[in-house]
């Protein structure tokens, strides 16, 4: 890493640097991807092709788990996980309100009610003490029923899922992961998620393993759920197409996307070491002043998404502009809480306030950390942060 001077003489001021480059990740794996789609459009089988069990048995191959069931989305992964555990009107089902929209629409969508509990201020992940406060509150109050609790690995980090076994056990409440930023991650040396009832994966174009659309999984080791599982994702079948023996969705994942994702596992692993050095060389040579993102002692991030925090009296707006001007992407994730959130506001009790997700949405700012990022992109991005904060800096 050069210091500052000397790289202020090295780098462009027209060098872009993207928050994702899927072109630099297509020219490097040198047409196995335009193969995969060649080999889909040859045999025609659009939906249900070979390519999906191929890619469930890849999932199966490289996780902790028995069973992989591919989905359209992790929005529809989620939501087939709970309409499996027949979550309802009158259900409760806790959440943290620092995570991204998907997280709660689905309980709404089966008519239960999300109960947003606040974050940890160190790792942005589900505060289990507020958790357990929530769910106490909400057995008080007596209007709601209690039944799931949804953890979230936010922007790629295990949540603490030893802490949200114990109080799911405590409460007899099922215990459900959001693993859609996480695919990669570990705890406890074994997959994040592992020790919810189902996990759940997107491979959004932007996660760490991304199709070119939409498409997810469902990871289980139970022989029911996963019956349950695939006849959700079709229209509720049973034995033959036409047997429907419960409600279900439209919600099978492509044959192309399964091919795109099969083509892009010969990289993935390497992709995952590549984001793991530019989280290290952020972690090393951006100024102090931002707060680095933490990590759980019990686990490896998959580095998704990199979030710093502003100071608190630094202008997160001309910060972005600066980084704009500079032609740098970057993106801010959150910038308002679930709780606030207009859709959503009546779920909540407005003398409560989830401070840590409040003031979290106002000061975090994501950088890129794709695993094509070139080492004078990566230079670039910690200059242009440096030269603003002198500028800014209050003393």
């Amino acid at each position: 890493m050069l210091g500052i001077e000397a790289l202020k003489t090295r780098i462009s001021k027209d060098l872009a640097v993207k928050m994702l480059d899927l072109e630099k990740q297509r020219e490097y794996l040198g047409g196995r991807i335009e193969k995969a789609i060649e080999g889909v459009l040859r045999h025609g089988h659009f939906v249900g092709g070979k390519e999906i069990e191929l890619f469930e048995s890849w999932l199966v191959e490289h996780t902790d788990f028995e069973f992989a069931i591919g989905v359209s989305s992790g929005t529809d992964a989620l939501i087939i996980a709970l309409m499996a555990d027949g979550v309802k009107a009158g259900d409760a089902v806790f959440l943290p309100s620092f995570t991204y929209v998907a997280t709660a629409e689905i309980v709404i969508l089966l008519g239960a009610t999300p109960v947003f509990v606040d974050v940890d201020p160190e790792t942005y992940q589900i505060s289990a003490q507020d958790l357990k406060e929530k769910i106490k509150l909400t057995i008080k109050l007596g209007k709601l029923r209690p039944v799931a609790i949804i953890g979230v690995d936010l922007f790629g980090q295990p949540a603490p899922w030893s802490e949200l076994v114990d109080i799911a056990k405590t409460y007899r409440l099922n215990l459900y992961a959001d693993s859609a930023q996480s695919f990669g991650a570990t705890y406890n040396n074994k997959t994040s998620g592992k020790l919810a009832r189902a996990t759940i994966l997107s491979f959004f174009p932007a996660k760490p393993l991304g199709a070119y659309g939409d498409g997810g999984a469902i990871l289980t080791d139970s022989v029911d759920l996963v019956e349950k599982y695939r006849s959700i994702r079709s229209h509720g079948m049973g034995e033959n197409p036409y047997d429907i023996i419960r409600v279900g969705l439209n919600a099978r994942l492509d044959s192309l996307q399964a091919a795109i994702l099969l083509a892009k596992t010969v990289s993935f692993e390497e992709e995952c070491q590549k984001r793991q050095r530019n989280v290290e060389l952020y972690n090393k040579f951006l100024p102090s002043i931002y707060r680095r993102p933490s990590c759980s002692t019990n686990g490896k991030g998959a580095w998704s998404v990199y979030t710093i925090l502003l100071p608190k009296w630094m202008d997160r707006k001309k910060c972005s502009q600066y980084l704009s001007q500079a032609n740098i992407q970057h993106a801010i994730y959150y910038e308002k809480p679930l709780h606030l959130q207009d859709a959503y506001k009546k779920f909540h009790d407005k003398s409560s306030s989830l401070i840590v997700s409040e003031t979290l949405s106002k000061h975090v700012l994501a950088l890129p950390v794709h695993a094509y990022l070139a080492q004078n992109e990566l230079d670039k991005v910690i200059l242009i942060l440096e030269e603003f904060s002198k500028q800014e800096s209050p003393l």
